[in-house]
């Protein structure tokens, strides 16, 4: 039914029907994911749709969140993708499993966005070229421990701060990474393991603080939150950049971020 949803270009209805089979099957849990990425792909080439309750037809990206991320101007500057998508080549994991598992709370094309922003912020920072390899590495593989999360609680309002989201799919982002059969170094590990740490301490999982939270967390955290603000969701629409990073400044003074990484990011939306 799913598949037939995305050729009718009906994709109010695709993520239900394939939410539903994961559900009733979750033993065919891996071909199930893996026909999610392929219809909504099927559907973004189906045209426009109209939403229910919109006056205005929308695009099917706008629906499941899926469009090239960081091409929308509201995200990042015009040419940031420009400069860096010749590292997209060296994200090797399974984008179809990507993509299926970002589908499941439509953040689709968060990866691909947090691997980049990541990089330019260790960039802007000036550190040298192995740091800048494992933020790509952990921006693009930091989430996909929501593979097993539970989607009525990925989909909430409040998912972004809520606890058993954020413990359960960085605990279960190792369990995935051996899955997919990935040789990651330990850099990247620990920095998509601690990167729910915060700066002023009392985070997760150790509770770490300042500049005990390894670097490569600090810069993938700082990216993850600015893309989820300036992302589509369904029960919000995406900040602007200014709003998002206003607020990610407010956190910061909270003692959620390192004050350095939040002025790196905001070096790297002022001049690409």
């Amino acid at each position: 039914a799913g598949k037939v949803a995305a050729q009718l270009g009906e994709m109010n209805l695709l993520v239900p029907y394939f939410k539903e089979a994961l559900r009733l099957l979750p033993e065919q849990r891996d071909e199930i994911e893996k026909s999610l990425a392929q219809a909504v792909l099927l559907g973004e080439e189906q045209g426009r749709i109209e939403v229910k309750g919109r006056k205005l037809r929308v695009a099917a990206y706008e629906v499941l969140g899926l469009m090239e991320p960081l091409e929308d101007g509201n995200k990042v500057p015009k040419g940031f993708l420009r400069r860096y998508e010749g590292l997209l080549p060296r994200l090797t994991a399974d984008p179809e499993l990507i993509l299926s598992i970002e589908g499941l709370d439509g953040s689709i094309g968060q990866s691909r966005s947090v691997a980049l922003l990541s990089y330019a912020i260790a960039e802007a920072l000036g550190r040298n070229g192995d740091l800048k390899e494992t933020v790509l590495l952990a921006g693009y593989l930091h989430h996909v421990g929501k593979r097993f999360i539970p989607e009525h609680l990925l989909n909430r309002e409040d998912a972004e701060h809520d606890l058993q989201v954020m413990t359960g799919h960085v605990n279960e982002a190792e369990r995935v990474i051996s899955e997919l059969g990935l040789k990651i170094p330990e850099a990247v590990r620990e920095a998509i393991g601690y990167h729910h740490e915060t700066f002023a301490g009392g985070g997760y999982p150790a509770g770490l603080k300042g500049e005990a939270i390894p670097l490569g967390s600090r810069i993938v955290q700082v990216a993850s939150h600015y893309d989820v603000l300036t992302s589509w969701k369904s029960y919000r629409d995406a900040w602007n950049r200014k709003a998002a990073l206003s607020q990610i400044r407010s956190e910061t003074d909270l003692g959620r971020y390192d004050p350095a990484v939040v002025d790196a990011l905001s070096a790297v939306l002022e001049d690409s």
